[in-house]
């Protein structure tokens, strides 16, 4: 099946080559389209829009294939276009006229559908023509969407567009999705859950609120805590000589009454476990079951994270201040720290401290890093649940 589609886009590529150059087999296919069924010609319509061929689309285009015509999703050829990355096309559609307001059966935009799949140029095609503000069937609109995808390109090409409202909330899940499920979650929600810590220090420096939560009351803090994220919590909270949160802030509870210290110890993150007690984050918060962080850590200990009971020391030990943030090589809390490039979990002042600490950490390191692919092969198993047109 594969193989006589691969034959058949080879087949098509170099007729659309033939029409481009030769005016007769322009013609020709021009002729053929005339004693072609508009069924026919609809499905080849998309079919050349798929393979960016703008040259048969122009010919489709030119023999009267409307422009908006739908398939079974409710999706036209332009969002053919944006999904696929066809930016010859999608212009060619973009000056004959194309409704670019339309969305598919699951309230997606063509903007959403450019941005899911990364395609820079297309998405800064249709921005001038989207109502950046719509929202689809999950309740997220293109910003979002942006932050997701991991797509830091496209988030800087939106950004100027909700200078007003970087903080713009999702909106509750539309049936049949779930109506129990959290909304109001902001675009650094998203990049801090995902750990996108690049993109994080971007919403931060365009005015993103550092406290904002969730309909549960669970925040950007408790997303990357529970998470690991160390890059995305010590961009929250800041720096030794410059804490960006307040003790308050800092032990912010969620609907269960756990904090982002109370996370962290819950999924064995010692490192930010250990940012957050620098910072100040009170290791006595209970939770509404009367658990505390170090509760959190022993049970972690005993059976999710046995090799971890440098955590229960380190929230035994504190002698009642503020835990230093240490470099996991020489222990040193009077340097700039940087965290583990690929789990984030760990932090070291110099690349020899973290070539000397290496051989302990990495179980660790290997076991996040799994953990993380595991969550990126699932987001995309679900962008290939909406595949694009046929």
């Amino acid at each position: 099946m594969y193989a006589v589609l691969a034959a058949q886009r080879a087949e098509d590529a170099a007729l659309n080559a033939r029409c481009a150059a030769y005016p007769r087999e322009a013609a020709n296919y021009a002729a053929r389209l005339r004693r072609t069924p508009h069924a026919n010609k609809a499905k080849w319509l998309f079919n050349s829009t798929i393979c960016d061929h703008s040259t048969l689309a122009r010919l489709l285009l030119a023999d009267g294939v409307s422009l908006n015509t739908v398939d079974a999703e409710n999706r036209t050829p332009l969002h053919a276009a944006a999904e696929t990355g066809a930016i010859h096309v999608l212009r060619i559609l973009l000056e004959a006229g194309a409704d670019t307001s339309c969305c598919d059966n699951f309230g997606k935009t063509l903007l959403a559908g450019a941005v899911r799949y990364g395609n820079v140029a297309c998405a800064r095609e249709l921005i001038p023509h989207t109502d950046l503000r719509i929202f689809n069937a999950d309740g997220v609109n293109v910003l979002h969407v942006s932050i997701t995808a991991n797509e830091p390109e496209i988030l800087k090409l939106l950004l100027p567009h909700f200078a007003d409202n970087i903080d713009v909330r999702t909106i509750k899940p539309r049936t049949p999705a779930d109506p129990g499920k959290p909304y109001s979650k902001r675009p650094l929600y998203f990049a801090c859950d995902f750990g996108y810590h690049a993109m994080v220090k971007t919403l931060l420096a365009a005015g993103a609120s550092r406290t904002a939560h969730r309909s549960d009351s669970f925040s950007c803090l408790h997303a990357a805590a529970e998470n690991g994220h160390l890059a995305c919590v010590t961009l929250l909270i800041g720096r030794p000589d410059s804490w960006k949160m307040s003790a308050a802030e800092l032990d912010a509870r969620d609907a269960k009454g756990r904090t982002p210290l109370f996370l962290a110890a819950m999924m064995g993150h010692r490192y930010c476990c250990a940012a957050l007690l620098a910072a100040g984050a009170d290791p006595g918060a209970a939770s509404h079951k009367g658990r505390t962080a170090l509760d959190a850590a022993k049970h972690a200990a005993k059976h999710n994270h046995p090799g971890n009971q440098d955590l229960v020391e380190l929230l035994e030990c504190r002698g009642g201040g503020p835990a230093p943030l240490l470099c996991a090589g020489c222990g040193a809390s009077d340097k700039r720290l940087h965290a583990c490039s690929v789990c984030q979990s760990a932090a070291f002042c110099s690349q020899s401290c973290f070539n000397q600490a290496y051989s302990a950490h990495r179980e660790e390191c290997e076991r996040i890093k799994a953990v993380n692919e595991e969550k990126a092969r699932n987001r995309t198993r679900n962008k290939a649940t909406t595949p694009a047109p046929p």
